[in-house]
């Protein structure tokens, strides 16, 4: 649902589910139960490599709610 309401608002580009993955790395992360470190450092790793990918999704969103005079 959420990868198709992002699409329909211009929020999400074609080819770009991984982006909707990264949310599985914050449990990855973040969880009492992660102490595994090599587990703990893939996740970590992977959320690196998505830094900037959210950073445009971030910026797709603001600009969405500037668009409809929503920005604050």
């Amino acid at each position: 649902f959420r990868r198709v309401l992002f699409r329909s608002l211009g929020l999400l580009p074609a080819g770009a589910e991984r982006g909707l993955a990264v949310r599985g790395l914050r449990n990855r992360m973040v969880h009492d139960y992660q102490r595994n470190p090599e587990v703990l450092a893939q996740a970590l790793n992977a959320a690196h490599d998505s830094v900037s990918m959210l950073v445009d999704f971030a910026l797709a969103c603001r600009a969405y709610l500037a668009s409809r005079g929503m920005d604050g």
